[in-house]
């Protein structure tokens, strides 16, 4: 996994990466203490927080890869932040202590322990998702309203 990559990078992309990514952690932490996070920060912090293992790894082909993917899942990471990161139960809060965790992995150089706290984060990431396109409705506009069957 990208994050077991990251974990064994040499010493000179290792510190800059753990670095990086506390100082992202440290601004989601202090967002998810807000009344109200504003989701386009949220993702945007998110975004760069895990872009910058994949960059770390070192592989050009996955670097290439997650660019490509990127757009594509735009449209779900929008819903992500709009539905999940504004006062729903804490669940950014449950986001940042994931994160927390991958640092943590990464932070000792440990690749096992930081692919497992990346494809925790992913898994648990997806499941909220799936519970807001399930109340959302998948052919919601997300924005509060539903757009009309057109028949």
């Amino acid at each position: 996994s990208p994050a077991s990559g990251a974990a064994a990078a040499i010493d000179e992309v290792h510190g800059p990466m753990v670095a990086s990514m506390r100082a992202l952690q440290l601004q989601l932490e202090q967002l998810s203490r807000h009344s109200e996070p504003d989701p386009a920060t949220f993702l945007d912090l998110d975004r760069e927080f895990h872009r910058a293992y994949v960059v770390a790894a070192g592989r050009p082909r996955l670097l290439a890869a997650h660019e490509t993917l990127r757009p594509q899942l735009e449209r779900y990471a929008r819903l992500y932040a709009l539905h999940v990161v504004p006062g729903r139960g804490g669940h950014l809060s449950e986001t940042v202590r994931e994160h927390g965790d991958i640092i943590t992995g990464l932070g000792r150089k440990a690749p096992r322990a930081s692919g497992d706290a990346v494809r925790r984060n992913w898994r648990h990431g997806v499941a909220r998702l799936v519970a807001v396109i399930d109340q959302a409705g998948a052919r919601g506009d997300w924005h509060g309203g539903a757009v009309p069957d057109r028949a």
